[in-house]
């Protein structure tokens, strides 16, 4: 593949969200298994994308998107219910919130 940055991009976002993952998964185990697997499904769909043609290619590229608005909204708004990652100690405060 191509360098492609948007793919570099997430694959950084991932990496990002590690410790926030690590943090989650302390406090509510089953929202840290749905924030893995949405942030592990943005460079997934990205990759599977750059491959595709026509409108499967941006198919993909919706579902990396709507991923990525997931982990916007574990990160920075949280569940009603769930614990908020930017509550829990060292997470990202609102205004820190990488972009994802």
């Amino acid at each position: 593949m191509k360098r492609f940055e948007v793919y570099e991009m997430s694959i950084n976002m991932v990496k990002a969200m590690r410790p926030v993952h690590h943090r989650i998964r302390q406090h509510d185990p089953d929202m840290a298994a749905q924030v893995k697997r949405a942030a592990s499904s943005v460079p997934a769909n990205i990759a599977e994308g750059a491959l595709r043609q026509g409108a499967d290619r941006l198919q993909h590229y919706r579902i990396a998107a709507g991923s990525a608005s997931e982990l916007r909204c574990h990160n920075g708004h949280g569940n009603p219910g769930r614990v908020e990652p930017r509550r829990i100690e060292g997470g990202f405060p609102a205004s820190e919130n990488p972009s994802v």
